[in-house]
């Protein structure tokens, strides 16, 4: 039996909703940007020349920080209807692009203040609150970009840092709509002050609604029925879902898994299904040890219980037309989506032509290789190539996937196929470029990553 599959957006309504989005950020950033004109403060107002030009800069790029910190607030909240247009990777990778581009702002911003008053700094007295408030709002703004990015090298753990970030954001906003309301006279009534305060509640509106659909998701648990060790590193827990259409989903997509275990803490984590939708009554995550948290999922046992949060995701070959030739490429446990989208071919005799190019350093390295095998073997269409990069195998490639090896075994595809590269990211980033320069067309190409 077939499950029911999640809506596919078609080309037309995905660019008109794209196209809605980014027309109503820029009409936003302009009506920002705005004010600085249309409702002058008097420090403004009795400025001339240069002064006033520079007075001007400053609080258009306060404005633009500000507009930018509340598009922060969408872009971190995990919102689906995004995901069906852009897709979490893409949007997490939006969001630590604006996390520099507001910082950068935020730095410039007392720059052109205080330029025009020879840097002179406000005495420390009880009336000048909002400035000390905006200088705290600078600090903690650069110290969330500066943990974000230097994370590891601080020795900070995900979970704690996740946690952190989410805390931290939020008394951003709260400083950051202080420090407006108070600073500036504009602010003080009239439409700045109710644009302000509209906008921040939408956005924490919109964000308290994501948080509560995240909570309600959590409240359904799927029991574990099978804990199975793939390879040395790499384990598949298989669960029940206690429905037959109780997680629909695409082959490729990608949910948040929540478990409720004794022997791994309950963090929710992103990884690829690895399962087909056609199998109707169990659900597969084949997960690889890289970190202190995932080297527990092997100690999860039978009948514990995992929560899901998705599926999200446009990472399959399902928002493509039927018989659309397909290429995928695979650096080591990358492979999980392409056996979630091969083992629904599989399931529905789809006999297009397609390529499968699956990169690993040894043999041991391969998961699910026999089952892989038997795929291809049924699928007359597909054509799979292994590639070695620390041992040689007879019949299979040896060294990295390079724009030669690529070339060779690719010289006789149309370049208008669908590709989907998954795997390390310098991996996937210089596969990219390599398909690309082959003639494979930007739009086509469909990479996976979850760093955030």
């Amino acid at each position: 039996m077939k499950k029911q599959l999640p809506a596919i957006p078609s080309r037309r309504e995905h660019w008109l909703k794209t196209s809605a989005i980014f027309v109503t950020l820029a009409l936003l950033l302009i009506g920002a940007l705005s004010i600085a004109f249309l409702f002058e403060s008097p420090s403004i107002k009795y400025k001339i020349g240069f002064d006033k030009t520079l007075l001007r800069t400053g609080k258009l790029l306060g404005l633009a920080a500000t507009t930018l910190l509340l598009v922060q607030l969408l872009l971190g909240a995990r919102l689906k209807a995004l995901d069906r247009i852009f897709t979490l990777p893409r949007i997490w990778a939006w969001h630590r692009i604006n996390g520099y581009l507001i910082a950068f702002l935020a730095l410039l911003h007392p720059v052109f203040i205080m330029w025009p008053e020879d840097f002179t700094l406000p005495p420390l007295e009880l009336e000048y609150w909002p400035q000390a408030v905006g200088l705290l709002l600078l600090i903690l703004i650069c110290c969330q970009v500066a943990a974000s990015r230097w994370r590891q090298k601080l020795g900070i753990v995900f979970h704690r840092w996740r946690q952190i970030h989410g805390y931290a954001g939020g008394l951003v906003i709260l400083l950051l709509v202080l420090h407006i309301l108070f600073v500036s006279e504009t602010f003080e009534e009239g439409l700045p002050r109710v644009a302000l305060l509209t906008a921040t509640g939408i956005g924490l509106l919109i964000m308290i609604a994501a948080r509560i659909q995240r909570w309600r998701a959590t409240k359904k648990r799927y029991a574990v029925v099978t804990v199975n060790p793939e390879s040395e590193d790499v384990t598949t827990l298989e669960l029940d879902t206690g429905d037959k259409n109780g997680f629909p989903f695409l082959p490729g997509q990608f949910a948040f898994l929540t478990p409720t275990a004794e022997n791994i803490s309950g963090e929710a984590h992103p990884f690829t299904i690895s399962s087909s939708p056609t199998q109707t009554d169990r659900l597969t995550f084949t997960i690889k040890n890289s970190g202190d948290w995932t080297s527990r999922v092997k100690h999860i046992h039978r009948g514990d219980r995992v929560s899901l949060d998705g599926p999200f995701g446009l990472f399959s070959h399902l928002i493509y037309p039927p018989g659309q030739p397909l290429v995928m490429i695979a650096g080591g446990i990358g492979i999980t989506p392409m056996l979630s989208m091969l083992r629904y071919m599989r399931a529905t005799e789809d006999n297009r032509r397609m390529w499968l190019l699956w990169s690993n350093r040894t043999r041991a390295d391969q998961v699910c290789r026999d089952e892989l095998e038997s795929i291809s073997r049924d699928l007359t269409g597909l054509t799979m190539v292994h590639t070695f990069t620390a041992e040689k195998i007879e019949g299979a490639e040896f060294g990295r996937l390079d724009r030669s090896k690529l070339q060779a075994v690719l010289s006789g595809i149309d370049r208008t196929a669908a590709v989907f590269i998954c795997g390390p990211s310098l991996m996937m980033a210089n596969v990219t470029h390599d398909m690309r320069a082959l003639g494979f067309k930007r739009r086509s190409i469909h990479t996976e990553r979850f760093s955030v």
